[in-house]
């Protein structure tokens, strides 16, 4: 009897281990494990479901911010976003993950001071390390200029991206 108690234990302790990673991976869970209607409620988003304000997210990485056509849409997990081109169009189809906003839109300097989801402005950008952030800049400030004064955008990515991780498992 004592062997078999010995045994059940070990059977719980393992379940509850795997029980605590389950529960740790999905607070850290990827856009591609989030279903369309979890995952767009973490973008900042117009009440059409359009991400960036209908500014072509591809177009950041050319030539800077440039506003899409609803004629050139195209909905990726629930986020619709508007495109310049044809081939911005074919471009995001190919790679959604490469061209998206970081923290799904919201202000990237919130995310670093754990001012929660802040609006954008789409014209107020950076890109790091081929992704792109946006940024708060209106009538409390510009946040961009914030964060370049910081001059340490390794620093505040980690803690914004700690930050975001906490929201979206919220």
């Amino acid at each position: 009897m004592y062997k078999y108690m010995e045994n059940l234990k070990k059977i719980f302790r393992g379940l509850w281990v795997i029980g605590l990673t389950l529960l740790s991976v999905s607070a850290f869970a990827s856009p591609e494990a989030l279903s369309p209607d979890v995952r767009s409620k973490e973008f900042s988003l117009s009440r059409k479901s359009l991400a960036l304000n209908g500014y072509d997210p591809v177009a950041y990485f050319q030539e800077g911010p440039k506003k899409g056509s609803k004629d050139l849409s195209y909905t990726f997990n629930g986020v619709l976003y508007y495109f310049f081109s044809e081939a911005n169009r074919a471009k995001f189809i190919e790679n959604p993950y490469q061209y998206e906003p970081q923290y799904g839109g919201w202000c990237a300097w919130a995310m670093f001071d754990g001012g929660g989801r802040t609006e954008a402005n789409p014209e107020s950008y950076k890109i790091i390390d081929g992704k792109l952030y946006v940024f708060y800049d209106g009538f409390f400030g510009d946040t961009l200029a914030l964060w370049n004064a910081k001059e340490d955008d390794e620093k505040l990515i980690k803690t914004a991206d700690q930050y975001w991780a906490e929201q979206v498992s919220r």
